[in-house]
């Protein structure tokens, strides 16, 4: 019995980018100047923004860039996460982001959220279709194998059991230990005089995760299942993990939402060396190759042709 992991890093806020605030504080002599915002003379201090000019009253009430989390005014550096949301630098260390949007959660920004028992922090959005119950999951599971055979993965073990567990669960059957995975595959092999004649697969995946990302970490978990029934054994992690990675880039391809691409956007940049870098050079193979060569390596060979 040997599980196979799979890693899904746990995402902090989702920062796209971190810019400045460029406010100044002048002097206008009497009558020189008009309020950008009422329209009235500015006299004495007024506040200069962007190239235009207020009095610091209407500034304050109409014109500041005001901090999503909080509400506050932004004074300085400030981060905007993929959704658009803006906050001051110092939220992005003392408030909890979710798990898998990367939103700060709050009320004004994530529509609320909750804490899982396993410590997974997960925003209002990402609750409103996580998969929690196991009939939804095996509904899911099938519509990802079909979509998979149509691309030309045929996971041909109908007998996949599947799992609803949490980080602890996970933790406690993985033989990494990590408590960042979302989902593993274990099977059961039994041979008689060195013969396979029965192969038993589980598929464990965290309950709890939106649709999109449920699908995605199932559809990885399902290439684990073919790759330990037609590939050799020993096949380099980069090699594996990626071309998990790449089942589950195929589901996200086909999917639709802002989510999505969240997630695939994560998928084609994630900077880890194994399920990054492995995936992509998985990407530039089946690009070159196919799917169905990339396929037919999987089943004779152990890692990377020089290349890729």
């Amino acid at each position: 019995m040997k599980p196979k992991a799979s890693t899904k890093p746990i995402f902090a806020l989702s920062i796209v980018a971190i810019i400045l605030v460029m406010v100044s504080i002048e002097t206008a002599p009497a009558g020189s100047l008009k309020c950008d915002l009422c329209g009235q003379d500015i006299t004495g201090q007024y506040i200069q923004s962007n190239g235009r000019n207020y009095h610091p009253e209407c500034y304050e009430k109409h014109a500041a860039l005001r901090c999503d989390y909080c509400g506050q005014i932004i004074k300085g550096q400030y981060l905007v996460d993929h959704w658009g949301n803006k906050y001051h630098k110092e939220h992005e260390r003392s408030v909890p982001a979710c798990q898998y949007c990367g939103r700060l959660i709050s009320d004004r920004t994530s529509r609320g959220g909750t804490i899982y028992g396993d410590g997974r922090h997960v925003c209002g959005y990402c609750l409103a279709d996580a998969v929690n119950d196991i009939t939804t999951a095996r509904r899911l599971m099938n519509s990802v194998k079909d979509k998979l055979k149509a691309a030309g993965i045929n996971v041909e073990n109908d007998a996949v059991k599947l799992t609803l567990t949490d980080r602890n669960g996970l933790r406690h059957i993985s033989w990494s230990g990590h408590a960042d995975e979302s989902g593993l595959t274990k099977y059961v092999e039994q041979t008689i005089d060195s013969v396979c004649i029965v192969r038993d697969f589980e598929i464990f995946i965290l309950h709890g995760m939106p649709r999109i990302v449920f699908t995605e970490v199932i559809a990885h978990e399902l290439m684990h299942v073919w790759l330990y029934t037609n590939a050799p054994k020993g096949l380099s992690l980069a090699l594996s993990e990626g071309s998990c990675n790449y089942a589950s880039f195929i589901i996200l391809n086909q999917s639709y939402g802002a989510m999505a691409e969240f997630e695939l956007n994560n998928l084609l940049t994630n900077p880890d060396p194994v399920y990054g870098e492995g995936f992509r050079r998985v990407k530039r193979l089946v690009s070159d190759k196919g799917v169905a060569c990339w396929l037919d390596y999987l089943k004779v060979h152990a890692d990377f042709a020089q290349g890729y």
